[in-house]
């Protein structure tokens, strides 16, 4: 019985080392596929702002360093096959959160959203997020945290999936996250009497929303 436990432990050491490698190799294509322009380097000031709650800027931090479960690796420990739950593709890391067909709805509500901020939507934008500016301060730290967002409504949808075998759209998702957000910053501001900080933070150029002139909440997204 030690032999065997002991063969099963060096099997799943084996295991865990290729997952890591596999977690190197992913870093690798993601600078291939969302190069770093010269002398840049992931912004995590951006991904770790005040407006990102810790759920969201763990994602994004797992998803740069790899370290996220998929189903080429899951293939190796559980019954889970090594194909998208979605539309049956090999389940990378980039088909994760780039590349399956189920994200083209978030992705052009991102594009809407951005254009209006005069931003243009990527791939790259969404791994690495967006600097945060002096002069625009307000709108960065916004935007990075709709990204931030985007990618906690894949990876619940994800998961969603994989445990009742429900589909879920992840652009609803998204959107809902929103609204929740909003109408909680609202409810405090309203409490706490500090409206006309809540309107230059998150209404924006009423982009996700707006205040009535009677102080109630208008969602514009």
């Amino acid at each position: 019985m030690k032999y065997v436990s002991a063969v099963r432990s060096a099997v799943l050491i084996k295991e865990f080392k290729t997952v890591l490698l596999g977690s190197k190799k992913w870093v690798g294509r993601r600078k291939e596929a969302c190069p770093l322009l010269k002398g840049e380097e992931p912004r995590w000031a951006s991904l770790y702002s005040t407006l990102v709650l810790r759920p969201a800027w763990d994602i994004s931090w797992r998803l740069l360093h790899g370290a996220v479960s998929m189903g080429v690796f899951l293939v190796r420990f559980t019954p889970i096959p090594d194909t998208c739950p979605f539309c049956g593709m090999r389940e990378t890391l980039e088909h994760i959160y780039l590349e399956c067909t189920r994200l083209q709805p978030l992705f052009w509500l991102l594009t809407n959203i951005l254009l209006i901020f005069w931003l243009h939507f990527s791939p790259h934008l969404l791994i690495y997020a967006l600097p945060v500016r002096g002069p625009t301060k307000s709108r960065d730290l916004l935007v990075n945290l709709l990204l931030a967002l985007a990618k906690v409504a894949i990876y619940k949808t994800r998961v969603r999936r994989l445990a009742d075998g429900v589909s879920c759209n992840c652009g609803a998702y998204f959107r809902s996250s929103v609204h929740s957000r909003l109408r909680a910053e609202f409810l405090w501001a309203a409490s706490t009497d500090s409206l006309d900080t809540f309107e230059e933070q998150w209404a924006l150029s009423g982009v996700l929303c707006s205040l009535s002139p009677s102080g109630s909440l208008h969602l514009t997204f």
